[in-house]
């Protein structure tokens, strides 16, 4: 398989194949995420990150945060202010148990809420 490399709308509409520079840059960027993916400590240090930057914004998604309450909670502080530790817990067991994950999917996918 050959990678051949493109742009979209930069700054023209349309695609177009990279420049020389551009493209270099590209693979080597590519071969450096391809490398690191082998990796197994990389790939859970990068998951780790992610999962820390967005951890507000998955735990206000499962509290049912609208827009406003999302903003607010940005920095976790309306989780803390709001919820006691024991009902996160809860959530947390619901969340991390198969057999209960599962249950709440079924609910959601066949629309019985």
């Amino acid at each position: 398989m050959e990678i051949v490399p493109y742009v979209q709308s930069d700054p023209l509409p349309g695609a177009r194949r990279m420049e020389r520079a551009q493209e270099q840059q590209f693979r080597r960027s590519l071969e450096e995420k391809s490398n690191a993916v082998k990796d197994d400590a990389v790939v859970e240090a990068q998951w780790l990150r992610f999962c820390e930057e967005n951890k507000h914004d998955y735990l206000s998604c499962l509290l049912g945060h609208n827009r406003v309450l999302r903003k607010l909670n940005a920095q976790g502080l309306l989780v803390k202010l709001i919820y006691a530790r024991e009902p996160l817990l809860r959530l947390r067991n619901v969340v991390r148990c198969e057999n209960h994950r599962e249950a709440i999917e079924t609910i959601f996918n066949h629309h019985l809420i």
